[in-house]
Formats: structure tokens, C-alpha cells, sequence
């Protein structure tokens, strides 16, 4: 496990300087990843997509993530979700639902949760 910490604005790569204003400035997981300039320079394009673009409507993005962070055993990253999914109109009982593992019924799962069902 790494010991990496978040940039503060002070340590902020000058490589970067212009992404700091924005997204990559905000929360603490990019500020992480600033350590590899290269790497949020590169992620930048894919979060716009999936964060502000693409197909998944708010409500869906926080299942998926949810779903992600359960198989993965992200208490952080769930945790982190449970109140995005709340704000998104998730109820705490639907939240609840994106821990479990696949259970009988899959097949009537909508598309959202059979893509985060974990092999």
C-alpha cells in the first residue's frame, strides 16, 4: 500500500498548473494522481465523458460506482458514493442493494447492474 499523499496547491506540478482550477483540484483522489502528471493529463478526456457525458443518467452512474466499489472492497470509494448516490434521488434501501452479491433474479436486473456484476 502506498503512503502517497495529495498535493497541496503549494506542491501543485507546474506541468499541470492549468488543471488545478478545475476538476483535478477539487477532490483528493486527483490530487493523488498528479504525482503521475501524465496520468491525469490522460484520464482528464475520460472522466469528462463518463463524469458529464455519456449515456448514464445520475442515478445510474452512482449504482455503477457503488457496484464497483463493493466488488473491489473500496470502503472509500463507497462510502464516498452513498452520499452522491443520495443526492442523485437513491433511497438508503436502494444503496443498500448495490452491496450485494448476485442473487437469484439476475436476469431481471436492469443493464446497469448486470454490467457491474463481478466475475
Amino acid at each position: 500500500m502506498s503512503d502517497m499523499q495529495p498535493f497541496a496547491d503549494s506542491e501543485w506540478p507546474e506541468s499541470i498548473a492549468d488543471m488545478r482550477a478545475g476538476f483535478a483540484g477539487r477532490l483528493n483522489v486527483y490530487r493523488v494522481m498528479a504525482h503521475q502528471p501524465d496520468l491525469l493529463r490522460a484520464w482528464a478526456p475520460l472522466r469528462q465523458h463518463v463524469v458529464l457525458g455519456g449515456m448514464l443518467t445520475e442515478t445510474e452512474k452512482e449504482i455503477v460506482i457503488l457496484r464497483t466499489g463493493y466488488h473491489w472492497g473500496s470502503a472509500y470509494e463507497r462510502a464516498h458514493h452513498v452520499v452522491r448516490g443520495r443526492l442523485a434521488g437513491l433511497s438508503d434501501a436502494r444503496i443498500a442493494r448495490t452491496g450485494m452479491a448476485q442473487q437469484a433474479g439476475a436476469a431481471r436486473k436492469p443493464p446497469v447492474m448486470k454490467m457491474t456484476t463481478c466475475c
